[in-house]
């Protein structure tokens, strides 16, 4: 589920928000919604291990080009088992 600032939500298969979300979204589109690929059809479905992961290195990068972005990043995800957080250090240095 997805919220904006007015209280609107709505279901979704992947989010972002927070102050990288212009550098975040665009690739979370092209990489996870598969949006604007040509071969998105024939496209095997990416597992969820594979998706996490993406999203690590995606926050990963916006907070080194994002100065408002924190020290660490979330990833949750929600499933049939439930609701998962885990949380990881973005910067390295």
């Amino acid at each position: 589920w997805a919220y904006d600032a007015i209280g609107s939500f709505e279901r979704v298969t992947y989010s972002s928000s927070g102050t990288a979300v212009r550098l975040v979204q665009p690739f979370l589109d092209c990489q996870v919604g598969r949006k604007h690929q040509s071969d998105a059809a024939d496209a095997a479905p990416r597992t969820k291990a594979e998706v996490i992961s993406f999203v690590k290195d995606v926050l990963t990068s916006a907070g080194e080009r994002d100065i408002y972005t924190g020290d660490n990043g979330t990833v949750v995800v929600i499933d049939a088992d439930g609701v998962h957080f885990e949380e990881f250090e973005l910067k390295q240095d």
